[in-house]
């Protein structure tokens, strides 16, 4: 893929994960999206997102800190 079409793609695909998680929250443990789990596919849309688990020190409950992956960034990923 050309750099330029490469680049309109990954703006596009920034767009919509920002849309959707606007309206609907991480993909992360989102109860709106949980049916999509039995879906073949759906490791390669958990993949889009990055998870770092901690244990908050106060209330000893596990949190997470979801953020974008390299899929957004990374342009080696996009090479045939």
């Amino acid at each position: 893929m050309e750099d330029d079409g490469l680049k309109a793609v990954l703006k596009e695909l920034n767009k919509a994960y920002d849309d959707f998680v606007n309206k609907y929250g991480v993909f992360h443990n989102n109860q709106a999206i949980r049916i999509l789990k039995n879906d073949a596919d759906y490791q390669g849309i958990a993949a889009l997102e990055r998870v770092k688990e901690h244990r908050n020190e106060k209330t000893r409950k596990i949190e997470a800190q979801v953020s974008k992956s390299d899929f957004f960034s990374l342009s080696e990923l996009w090479e045939d």
